[in-house]
């Protein structure tokens, strides 16, 4: 069974920072690579619900704080607020409805997909 997850990720200390890890293919919720995206977001810009036929997302917020609001078959609506401050990787599952913003001045995530993008594997539906 495919869950949405919020995944608590390592935060390594070095003599210049942080780091935070990202991906590791050994972990269970790693499939495989297909691409990557790097998405930036102005404030309060809501975008349209997204919903993937067989890509499953792995998504890291590295700047500012995004809700995402997901959606399975059943319409349960769940909320979840991702900060660039925590290392949580957020794990979206294929057939899950889901859209977001910035609730931050700007924000800027990573989204790992497990297949090449695909136009046809997406559907799109507005907010209402």
């Amino acid at each position: 069974i495919w869950m949405i997850k919020k995944v608590k990720n390592k935060i390594l200390l070095s003599r210049g920072g942080k780091i935070f890890k990202y991906v590791d293919k050994k972990k269970s919720y790693f499939k495989n690579f297909g691409e990557v995206y790097v998405n930036f977001l102005n404030s309060n810009k809501k975008i349209d619900w997204i919903f993937h036929k067989k890509c499953q997302c792995l998504i890291l917020v590295v700047q500012g704080k995004i809700k995402f609001i997901t959606k399975k078959k059943n319409n349960k609506i769940n909320n979840f607020i991702l900060s660039s401050k925590r290392n949580h990787l957020f794990v979206i599952p294929p057939k899950t409805w889901f859209r977001f913003y910035s609730i931050s001045s700007k924000s800027i995530f990573l989204n790992l997909i497990d297949k090449l993008h695909d136009p046809k594997e997406i559907l799109r539906k507005k907010i209402n």
